[in-house]
């Protein structure tokens, strides 16, 4: 049974469209090969099934084999609150976010995806034939998309992700509030790869001045406890 909180927040959401880009992408090598990130987007996947719950309208950006929401209940109703938009390369969510930002009125932007900082500096059409004693790969850096969304849109509420590996509490905070000042984000998300691999994913929530507004344990407590953050949000309350 849904509780008067619940409610309240549901009010709060409806209406407002959101941007949830999840999972990660490729940087092709060349026919057959390719570099990627860990990202499973189980975390994108629930904090978009969150939002559409409370009811939201969310376009869900996600790469090749991300986890992806399943809106059945919103699908038998016949509401048309949900769209996919999938992506396969760094190119593809250029494209597909600026798409979006340029053309959309989204009021909240949550930027999960695991995007690749370096991609091959070439990649090539054939299959590369193997047997040779060396290949060496030149990567290239990419253009940080999380510092690109309050220049397309600078009134969107921003939440970016950040993941370290083997740091200290207070090394995610200052690793949050970093990507805060660059990139403008309202909130940012930092994570401890370390965590998640040991099936213990813990989550601070950061805001641009390094307070913590939150610690979260268990993806399902992350995507409530950060949807919680928002609704405070857009209700003035924050």
């Amino acid at each position: 049974m849904a509780t008067k909180k619940d409610t309240k927040q549901s009010q709060v959401f409806t209406g407002k469209k959101f941007l949830i880009t999840s999972g990660p992408i490729r940087g092709p090598i060349d026919a057959v090969r390719y570099i990627s990130s860990t990202s499973t987007g189980q975390l994108g996947s629930l904090l978009a099934q969150e939002a559409l719950g409370r009811g939201a309208q969310v376009t869900f950006i996600f790469g090749e084999g991300s986890a992806r929401p399943q809106p059945g209940e919103l699908e038998s109703s016949g509401e048309n609150r949900f769209t996919e938009r999938p992506v396969v390369t760094y190119d593809d969510v250029m494209k597909v976010f600026s798409q979006e930002l340029s053309t959309q009125n989204h009021q909240v932007v949550i930027h999960a995806m695991a995007v690749l900082d370096y991609v091959p500096a070439k990649s090539q059409a054939d299959k590369v034939p193997s047997g040779k004693h060396e290949w060496t790969l030149k990567l290239v850096p990419t253009p940080k998309l999380i510092q690109m969304v309050k220049r397309w849109n600078p009134n969107i509420y921003l939440v970016g992700f950040k993941l370290e590996a083997g740091v200290s509490q207070q090394g995610l905070i200052l690793a949050a509030r970093r990507c805060a000042e660059e990139s403008g984000a309202d909130l940012v998300v930092a994570n401890d790869l370390n965590t998640i691999r040991r099936g213990e994913h813990q989550a601070i929530i950061v805001n641009p001045q390094g307070k913590v507004e939150a610690t979260l344990r268990g993806k399902e407590h992350i995507a409530r406890g950060l949807m919680d953050l928002i609704a405070a949000h857009l209700k003035g309350g924050k």
